[in-house]
């Protein structure tokens, strides 16, 4: 698993550049999705899905309510498949 998605476009590199398949010997899982970059990766990047828009507006629900709201307010992240497990 990877940081982020540029990570594993690193890991990409590296891997392939050494001979190994993806994923035949190593599974490769990113993190944040990033727009614009999945369509780099070959075979295509499983990756966990980050809703920022829903990070945003818990954010500024929590500046609105005066930082009264107490805990962490978590987010589903979906796991996007596609080929690199």
């Amino acid at each position: 698993m990877c940081g982020n998605d540029r990570i594993a476009f690193c890991a990409y590199q590296l891997l392939l550049g050494r001979g190994l398949k993806i994923p035949g010997d190593v599974a490769v899982l990113g993190y944040d999705n990033m727009i614009g970059i999945s369509e780099l990766f070959i075979p295509a990047l499983t990756t966990v899905q980050l809703p920022y828009y829903e990070i945003g507006r818990n954010a500024a629900r929590y500046l609105i309510d005066g930082l009264e709201v107490s805990g962490a307010q978590p987010v589903d992240c979906p796991l996007v498949v596609r080929e690199s497990l």
